[in-house]
């Protein structure tokens, strides 16, 4: 930096300089820490951390697989853009990705703490879109026929996944550990989970750090199901009281990673309905948030059966996935769903994402 230049930033007062670093991306921050000492002490005081920290993980984002090219592409789409209703090619941001060489296996499957894991053939990737570290492990390959849920353990600080093969399958799922070189663990005693039943949804909605699935049986009931890390073993979650009488249809996450919803199929009404559990692995605190017809919606956007709820974004409306290529917003009290404008970008896979400064372990670590 010349001295004029230097001079003439000397002269602007600490408290603006806050603002303007406030709006900057993480790695502009780290640059402008070397500039120049009184810079590094703004940047690196408690006050401007937790501020910067608290503006940032504030944004709810939807990480977007782009793989309709010969490279992945990743995009992070700011949740409160989508009450606005603006173009995505204005507020979506493309994000540098792991160096993944075969993109055609590349799987998103799933984000806790800021960290976001991908399979990718014979690699479990979990990396920091923020920050662009990652760190990845071996695997034996998988395939588009496994299923998979991310683990993260806040007594040891351990994150890891367990993988398993779908369609009735003897074979016992394996955890994956991010610590220890990818020490793996076969999970025994679950042959009632993996032989007895059919994932609905290959990627578990990641609670508290604990990976949820909606499973169906020989005999056509429908479960929720989730993996006890502390365990090490599979538990059934009981659904809504009345859930007897309503098709279960998919799960949720409310309130950030801290709350379970699910969606019920109400056949008699054509309706679908939201719950939620207040109070975590809490059966009785299950309460209906809202139903709406969804009518309007397959008549516009294709099959019910493709859906997916992401969540419920700030301004109370619920997020959809509908067909894996279509993100819909879907205004319960008006009964209006509008689609957003992705601007030609084909989705793969969608996450909710919420950025954080968490480094992923180092087992292999990305420069």
């Amino acid at each position: 930096m010349s001295k004029l230049t230097k001079a003439t930033f000397s002269c602007v007062p600490d408290d603006v300089m806050e603002e303007i670093f406030h709006k900057l991306h993480y790695k502009e921050i780290c640059a402008s820490k070397l500039v120049c000492k009184n810079w590094n002490s703004i940047i690196s005081s408690p006050k401007f951390i937790d501020k910067y920290s608290t503006h940032l993980l504030g944004n709810h984002l939807i990480l977007l697989d782009d793989t309709n090219s010969s490279k992945s592409n990743f995009y992070t789409l700011n949740w409160y853009n989508l009450v606005d209703d603006r173009s995505i090619s204005s507020i979506a941001a493309p994000i540098d990705d792991p160096q993944i060489s075969d993109i055609n296996r590349l799987r998103l499957i799933g984000s806790y703490n800021g960290l976001v894991a991908l399979s990718c053939h014979d690699k479990l990737i979990l990396w920091n879109p923020l920050t662009g570290k990652y760190s990845s492990i071996k695997v034996p390959n998988v395939s588009f026929s496994n299923w998979f849920g991310l683990c993260y353990n806040c007594d040891n600080d351990v994150y890891s996944v367990v993988v398993g093969e779908n369609y009735y399958t003897r074979k016992p799922p394996t955890l994956y550990s991010f610590k220890d070189f990818g020490r793996e663990k076969v999970i025994k005693n679950s042959s009632s989970v993996t032989v007895d039943n059919r994932f609905k949804g290959d990627v578990g909605k990641v609670i508290c750090g604990l990976p949820y699935w909606v499973v169906i049986n020989s005999d056509l009931e429908i479960k929720i199901i989730y993996f006890d890390l502390k365990r090490d073993m599979f538990r059934q979650m009981a659904p809504p009281y009345c859930c007897d009488k309503k098709k279960l249809f998919g799960l949720a996450t409310v309130d950030e990673e801290n709350q379970l919803g699910c969606v019920l199929h109400d056949l008699v009404n054509s309706c679908l309905e939201v719950w939620v559990m207040t109070v975590y692995r809490k059966v009785r605190s299950w309460i209906n948030l809202f139903k709406f017809s969804y009518q309007n919606l397959t008549r516009k956007y294709g099959y019910l059966r493709y859906m997916d709820v992401v969540g419920i974004i700030p301004s109370g409306e619920l997020l959809l996935c509908l067909e894996g290529e279509k993100v819909c917003v879907y205004d319960v009290k008006k009964g209006k769903c509008r689609k957003i404008n992705l601007q030609g970008i084909k989705l793969a896979f969608v996450a909710k994402y919420r950025p954080s400064f968490v480094s992923p372990p180092e087992v292999e670590v990305g420069e």
